[in-house]
């Protein structure tokens, strides 16, 4: 089932990017793998990478539907005690994502910023509830932003302003 969302994040990241920015490989690739390597010696492969000018301070982005106990927590016909764990599952859902996202931090690279798609506005919404604080200082510390499908369009929008001035 999570690659099937994982298959769906990232069909809608591509969708978002082919609205905003023009079709061309120079200025974003899907699937693209990074010349940094993990600890076994692979080759990192994000879900997005939008290079900026002459291919410096480029924007890595990881499409994550932590979608389980999101629904759980929310599911008001569950047990308060079976909410409550799965609200605290999905915060830490929500750091191992931003921890695995922060991997594609690279100098060698020029990504210096990574975006973390959660490509549903509501479970967005939620992350950033007061309660979800922890979680989104945590991925500021780590230049991670955490972005809807509503809030990467204004990022992108920013992108594309700024490389025309």
């Amino acid at each position: 089932m999570s690659s099937k969302r994982g298959m769906l994040g990232n069909s809608y990241l591509n969708e978002l990017l082919g609205i905003i920015l023009p079709k061309d490989d120079a200025v974003y690739q899907m699937e693209y793998t990074l010349p940094k390597r993990t600890e076994k010696g692979e080759g990192l492969r994000v879900d997005a990478i939008v290079f900026g000018a002459e291919r410096k301070n480029n924007l890595a982005i990881d499409s994550k539907f932590p979608l389980d106990n999101y629904l759980v927590m929310s599911d008001e016909s569950r047990t308060k005690e079976a909410r409550e764990q799965a609200q605290k599952d999905f915060q830490q859902d929500l750091k191992r994502h931003v921890d695995k996202t922060s991997q594609y931090l690279s100098e060698e690279d020029s990504i210096y910023q990574v975006v973390m798609f959660i490509p549903s506005d509501v479970v967005y919404l939620a992350i950033n509830e007061l309660r979800f604080y922890g979680v989104v200082e945590n991925a500021c510390q780590k230049k991670v932003w955490i972005c809807s499908p509503t809030t990467l369009y204004i990022v992108l929008n920013q992108i594309v302003l700024a490389n025309r001035n």
